[in-house]
């Protein structure tokens, strides 16, 4: 990832309202991860999997990636970069 596309999803989580941040940051403790976590929840609703996007923002990466990282070709490109 580049560092305009880091500032991009860092600025699209700053403009999140706060309990959705702070859902984010609920589960994955690493302020840095939450804007990318953001791009991959985007990516995996884009995609037609919203109710994964759903579980990975109440799961965290690391749990979701465990569950799901083998299911198809988006969760497994969304984990390489996630986890």
């Amino acid at each position: 990832m580049t560092e305009s596309q880091e500032r991009m999803l860092q600025s699209k989580f700053n403009a999140l309202p706060q309990d959705q941040k702070n859902k984010i940051l609920q589960n994955n403790k690493d302020p840095k991860i939450a804007p990318i976590i953001l791009w991959a929840m985007k990516v995996l609703a884009a995609a037609g999997l919203s109710w994964l996007a759903s579980k990975l923002l109440n799961w965290g990466a690391h749990k979701f990636c465990k569950a799901y990282r083998n299911s198809n070709s988006v969760t497994k490109w969304v984990c390489s970069v996630i986890d």
